[in-house]
């Protein structure tokens, strides 16, 4: 769905992150991304946080898009890790973030999502940026949260 509204959005810069080289392969080929969207791929690597270990983040993660500003995050990778999960979006917010933005992440009924999400809550109202969220739950859960301005997205 972000592939085709790039591809029908020619100023849109989409940018995925991978670290599976046939997946991206497999992507690709599959979707035949346009020229506005671009994979970046990145080995994983394993890191402590706040006690709790192997927690598996992209190495590098920031490298390439942290001068990069962004109006919507999707997280949906690395895969999940005991104690936090999908943390890498920590090494770029508040700095990354539009101030009109909406960051959505997938599978939030799992519990190193959810303490992922604490975190990124605590940086915004660290830096004291207003936001909403709204959970949907189905199958699985995944977690809204946008600025102000677009609180529409968490009334669904």
């Amino acid at each position: 769905m972000i592939g085709q509204y790039a591809r029908s959005n020619s100023n849109v810069s989409h940018i995925i992150v991978e670290e599976d080289k046939d997946w991206i392969k497999f992507f690709d080929g599959m979707f035949h991304l346009p020229e506005n969207s671009e994979i970046i791929q990145h080995d994983y690597e394993y890191i402590e946080f706040k006690g709790k270990k192997n927690i598996r983040t992209f190495s590098e993660f920031a490298n390439g898009i942290q001068d990069q500003i962004f109006d919507f995050i999707m997280i949906d990778a690395p895969k999940g890790s005991s104690g936090y999960s999908r943390m890498d979006v920590l090494k770029i917010i508040p700095q990354c973030l539009h101030e009109s933005f909406v960051i959505m992440l997938d599978d939030y009924e799992r519990s190193g999502e959810q303490n992922t999400i604490k975190e990124v809550l605590n940086v915004l109202d660290t830096h004291n940026i207003k936001y909403v969220t709204g959970v949907y739950s189905g199958e699985k859960d995944v977690i809204v949260i946008a600025s102000e301005d677009n609180k529409f997205f968490c009334s669904m």
